[in-house]
Parts: structure tokens; sequence; C-alpha cells
């Protein structure tokens, strides 16, 4: 059997030229790794949380402007019903397609040319690692730290909502627990890894059946790193695979997604155990 690569993507009301520099530069990276005789093919599921709001129309002419034509026969769509939320959305795309390597994606992520030979590469060199998470910068060069120790409510407060001067005198625990202290060398006893670029084996991702759907948007990636590891699967940091997020902070987007982000986090200290300090 092949080694293909699968990609999900769950878009909901996306910025389309940010979405259009992520699907270019996802394509050019899979194709990179296919021309490098890594994978031998690659696949590409759109699920989209919002098409349901738009008419046919309008939606046809939303697919026809970001459908690049080099994603011609290798791409698929799927329209929600509703919106689903991010991680039953995953789960649907899946469902749909799910290959030998998984790779699980947000629409505002670039990729490097070497992101995905490299997540391949490593997950062929360390059989007991089930995801690859990547060093990934912030549009302004910053370095954004996916990695996490378990979180603790008073940290969850720090980085969401504290003020920059009641941050800077807890600068040491956000440190601690953004394991942003630590050099950046390749490791596989990852805890947490946060989201916007999942590399999977699929064994792995097919033992945790995908995504916990109780979680509706917020911490479904905190609570399927745990899980992974409760199967013996290891997450590894691989700094050769590099990615730019343009991202953001949750406390910036409203009460909406405050409210979520809280819900959420009742959810997995719930299911993984309460921690305040």
């Amino acid at each position: 059997m092949p080694d293909n690569l699968s990609i999900s993507l769950v878009i909901y009301y996306p910025d389309e030229a940010v979405l259009a520099e992520t699907l270019n530069t996802l394509y050019h990276a899979a194709d990179f790794a296919k021309s490098n005789g890594v994978i031998e093919d690659f696949y590409l599921v759109i699920v989209d949380n919002s098409a349901s709001n738009f008419n046919s129309e309008t939606y046809e002419a939303f697919k026809m402007r970001i459908m690049l034509p080099i994603w011609s026969g290798r791409m698929t769509f799927l329209v929600a019903p509703h919106n689903l939320g991010y991680g039953r959305g995953h789960n649907l795309a899946i469902n749909e397609r799910c290959e030998n390597f998984h790779l699980i994606l947000n629409p505002d992520v670039i990729l490097n040319q070497n992101a995905v030979l490299e997540s391949i590469h490593y997950l062929r060199q360390y059989s007991q690692v089930g995801m690859v998470t990547p060093i990934s910068f912030r549009l302004d060069g910053q370095q954004e730290y996916l990695c996490k120790r378990y979180p603790t409510l008073w940290i969850l407060f720090l980085r969401g909502f504290a003020p920059k001067w009641l941050k800077q005198w807890f600068k040491a625990q956000l440190v601690h627990y953004e394991l942003s202290d630590l050099d950046n060398s390749s490791r596989n006893d990852v805890l947490i890894a946060s989201g916007c670029f999942m590399f999977f084996r699929k064994q792995a991702l097919l033992d945790v059946d995908g995504f916990s759907e109780r979680f509706f948007l917020y911490f479904e990636d905190f609570d399927l790193s745990l899980r992974l590891l409760r199967f013996n699967w290891q997450i590894a940091f691989v700094p050769a695979v590099k990615i730019i997020h343009h991202g953001g902070h949750s406390a910036k987007k409203g009460y909406q997604h405050i409210r979520m982000f809280v819900q959420s986090a009742g959810l997995f200290f719930s299911r993984h155990g309460w921690r305040f300090w």
C-alpha cells in the first residue's frame, strides 16, 4: 500500500486572501514531498462550517475563487449542514479520507516548503511518535510556542485576559508553561501541542478516534494530545518543520469566543483534572 497524505481543513467565514496563501503553500509543501519520493500522492478535504448560510450561487462563486487550479483532482469540499465546530468538522473530513499520514491544519497557516517532507521523515525515523508539531512564528517574526505543559486556571487567565503589566510580573510562570525557556531542539516528550498544525501517523489518529466532539471550539487539541499519550504514542516537537501562523488570541475575538473558551476550559479540566495555580 503506497504512502499517501491526506489533509483536513475546516473553514468558517475565512479570510479569502489568507486562505489562498495557505492553500498555495500547502500544495507546494505536499508536492515537494511527492517529488522527493516521500509520498505517492496527497489529497485535501475542506469542511465549510459556514456554507449553509450562503445561497448556492454565492457559494459556488466562493468555491471558484479559492479552488486553485493546482489542486484539481485532489480537493474535496464538504458542506456542513450547520456550524459543527472545529473538532467535529475535522472528524467529518477524516471519515471522508484518512491516508497513511494525515495533517490537521488551520486555514491561516503558511507552510515552509520542507514542512511535509520533514514531518514524514521524522515519523518514519521514530516509530512511537504519533504526532509531529512544528516550530511556529507569527507574522512579525516572533516565535509562537505551540508546545505546552499542563495548564492551570491561573495560567490561562494570564495568557488570555491579564494586562501586560501583570503578565510581566508572572513572566517566569508563562515561560515555564510554554516551554519557551528550552532550546529549539527536537524532542519526543511533548505533553500538549496546540492544534494549528498537527501531523499524524494514521494509526495514532485512529487509536484516539479523532477529536472529542464534546468540544465545540478550544481545548480539543489539548484533549487529543493527552489521549494520544494514554495510548502510548509520543508527541514530537520538530523544529525542522516550520510554519508561520496568522492566529489570534480568544480574548481579542469578542464575548462569544470568550464564552466558548471558558466553557471548553471547564470541560477540559473536568475530564483531565483541575489545577488552579
